[in-house]
């Protein structure tokens, strides 16, 4: 039985004097959604779509400017490239991909009349019908409900497919579903946008819908859609004179009358086939963040993404460039690599345990050896004007002079960067992210300059700390131990961590510690505890241990931060809040128990938490 639903109010109205909606109201699903995105900042956006996706909703792609910002940005709605970049979809034929990179068909869904309270909204049917009865997009389950600020919204969701080859279920992404709230004629904006990208076209008319309405409709798809291949399906409502749709018949278009519930979700399942199975329907998802019409907005266009994007991609320019010259990517990495296996083989055989290791050590006098490696970094980063470390310390730096938020950008896209960098050209590193591994020749770079004794190395790197203990106050995550070296970077950690105590907002800490092989969980644990952003993917970790800050509630005004680890939280950022944070800890490899220096035990819980000071 169709549910009875009011039409919804249109923004313009709510903000005219002349019409004033009764209250209390209760607002539509997809206002909530918009108005928790609208109040949070790109960051948070970002986190807050990588839950969304992982819980299989749709994202809202495009969201109406608040009336208040509209002035100053000149659009009147916003699209969120920015916080779906760090979105990855499993697709059955290419594997994990990002979806800036993914391909496929994309469909977009329509409303034209509105809903005449005759028939069960789209949004229903398309539950129903291409996703499982999983509630994917922003439904009206309220008779009461309106909507005040989500009329125009894009919402763009993932629907899962079949594997036709194997005529089995994939674990894999067949279509991008984008559900326009409202009447495209209202919103001509986003209906150019969905013009132009679309590879099929589904309209839902009712009996609202005039003739004027469809020859609107039909001249924005001659004049967007011209030259591409779309194709095109009219689902008429009953009452509606299907005398207006003789043009779209001779246009090659389908046409079909609503009929019964069963029958009717067949043929949406049959339109679906139909499109996922042709291969001229195929789209790039990349061309989203080329092309998108006036009046539309772009996340990605604030100055300080732009200026952290144009850097971090000129860093890697040089790098690659260097590589390609370099017998070695990373040679403060690698120098310190040898000096822990050196380390390890001679600690081995003073245990009595080098037959783990398959060969015998001399003597190994430690301070010696980490001397002569120090030297040995010092020569190398004296003698290459373009050293991996010293181009990192300048795109740190540079970023840090401009503004916070760049550095946040920065740090952001240099991870994303990184993931699309092929292993072949630095074949030479150890397995994980390469990310990571920069990360770890900039410490190496900070305590080579610091042990040099040259005062002018130890200039250029001292703000260094101050930097990144900015970032971890941010809810980015450092590592505390590298698990391929087996070491912890005393040098590089102590003056982070002294970077905190000066800062003053961070006395005491909950240190919480989950400690796994690989793919058992912790970081999955972590996440859906504290809404911590690890990478949770198998085979994207590498080995050792991250400390991240995260928001935390207590009622001890002198207990303001708790810290976490976790080896896979490598591109992430913890939500921001006025709270003080939380620290979590997770560590990658085998488990062995380590303490470190850096951290004085002031009190002992008796949970399992531990309480630590800061110094």
């Amino acid at each position: 039985m169709a549910s009875k639903r009011r039409a919804p109010i249109p923004t313009s109205a709510i903000e005219s004097s002349r019409t004033t909606p009764k209250f209390p109201l209760e607002l539509h699903p997809l206002d909530k959604l918009v108005l928790l995105v609208q109040s949070s900042d790109d960051f948070v956006r970002q986190s807050l779509f990588r839950k969304l996706f992982s819980c299989g909703r749709a994202l809202p792609l495009i969201i109406p400017v608040p009336s208040y910002a509209r002035e100053q940005t000149g659009a009147s709605h916003e699209l969120l490239l920015w916080a779906c970049s760090d979105i990855f979809i499993a697709h059955h034929r290419d594997g994990r991909v990002k979806l800036s990179d993914w391909s496929g068909p994309l469909v977009s869904v329509l409303e034209l009349g509105g809903d005449d309270g005759d028939s069960d909204p789209k949004e229903m049917l398309l539950r129903h019908t291409w996703f499982d009865d999983h509630p994917v997009f922003s439904e009206d389950t309220e008779s009461e409900a309106v909507k005040l600020v989500s009329d125009g919204c894009v919402e763009m969701g993932f629907h899962v497919g079949e594997n036709i080859e194997k005529g089995q279920r994939s674990s894999g992404v067949d279509a991008l579903v984008m559900n326009l709230s409202g009447c495209p004629t209202v919103h001509g904006a986003q209906f150019r946008f969905l013009l132009q990208h679309s590879s099929a076209l589904l309209f839902f008319v009712s009996s609202a819908a005039n003739e004027e309405v469809v020859k609107r409709v039909l001249q924005g798809m001659q004049q967007v859609s011209r030259g591409k291949h779309v194709a095109v399906f009219w689902i008429l409502n009953k009452g509606v004179n299907e005398k207006l749709f003789g043009e779209c018949e001779s246009l090659g278009h389908t046409v079909m009358a609503k009929t019964r519930s069963n029958v009717l979700q067949r043929k949406l399942r049959d339109i679906m086939t139909s499109v996922v199975t042709d291969p001229l329907l195929c789209r790039k998802a990349s061309d989203l963040w080329n092309h998108y019409p006036v009046g539309i907005k772009c996340d990605e266009d604030l100055p300080a993404c732009q200026e952290a994007k144009t850097k971090v991609q000129a860093f890697l320019a040089i790098w690659k460039n260097q590589i390609r010259r370099s017998a070695s990517a990373l040679p403060l990495l690698r120098l310190w690599l040898e000096f822990s296996r050196a380390f390890r083989l001679s600690l081995a055989k003073r245990t009595g345990v080098s037959r783990l290791f398959g060969e015998e050590q001399d003597a190994f006098d430690e301070d010696e050896k980490k001397s002569e490696m120090r030297e040995k970094q010092v020569v190398e980063i004296k003698s290459n004007r373009d050293c991996a470390a010293k181009l990192l310390a300048d795109l740190f730096t540079s970023l840090y002079v401009h503004s916070s938020a760049a550095l946040c950008f920065g740090y952001i896209w240099l991870a994303q960067f990184s993931l699309s960098i092929k292993r072949d050209r630095a074949s030479s590193l150890p397995r994980g992210s390469l990310f990571v591994l920069f990360l770890r020749e900039l410490a190496q770079y900070y305590e080579a300059c610091m042990a040099s004794g040259d005062v002018s190395l130890a200039q250029k790197v001292s703000v260094l700390p101050e930097i990144f203990a900015h970032l971890l106050m941010s809810g980015f995550p450092i590592e505390l131990i590298d698990g391929d070296g087996e070491n912890i970077p005393m040098t590089w950690i102590k003056a982070v961590m002294n970077e905190l105590k000066r800062d003053g907002r961070v006395r005491l800490v909950h240190v919480l510690s989950v400690l796994g092989t690989q793919s058992s969980g912790k970081s999955t644990l972590l996440n859906a505890m504290f809404g911590s952003n690890f990478l949770a993917h198998s085979g994207k970790a590498t080995r050792g241990v991250f400390i991240q800050l995260l928001p935390m509630e207590s009622d001890r005004r002198i207990l303001n931060r708790t810290m976490s680890s976790a080896s896979q939280s490598i591109d992430g950022r913890a939500p921001a809040g006025r709270q003080a944070p939380v620290g979590l800890t997770a560590s990658q490899g085998s488990p062995w128990p380590c303490q470190s220096p850096v951290h004085q035990t002031a009190v002992r819980s008796p949970d399992c938490w531990g309480t630590q000071t800061i110094g």
